[in-house]
């Protein structure tokens, strides 16, 4: 089932962001540096994987998987929270959103 927020348009839900943003702008800051983090470790475990394939590192793809699993699950996991707090957001101001 579809939430209130990912049923708006794109340009209504760029203005949900944008005062959500205003409204909110420590927790939304702390949400885009978690996934900026998240996409560091994704770029980080792929190209140590690269490296350890040259130098022959078993090892180091172990490593480099688990990295990469969970840097996707912690992707995954911001995103759906994001949605979440961005939908409650529209929710308790349903007024603004209609």
């Amino acid at each position: 089932m579809k939430s209130k927020y990912e049923r708006l348009s794109r340009r209504e839900k760029k203005e949900v962001i944008k005062k959500y943003r205003k409204d909110n702008y420590t927790i939304y800051k702390k949400i885009k540096n978690y996934i900026l983090l998240c996409y560091i470790g994704i770029i980080y475990s792929i190209i140590a994987f690269i490296y350890d394939f040259y130098m022959n590192k078993i090892a180091g793809y172990v490593i480099d998987i688990v990295i990469l699993i969970l840097s996707l699950i912690s992707l995954l996991k911001v995103i759906s929270i994001k949605n979440k707090i961005l939908n409650d957001y529209v929710l308790k101001n349903k007024k603004d959103f209609q």
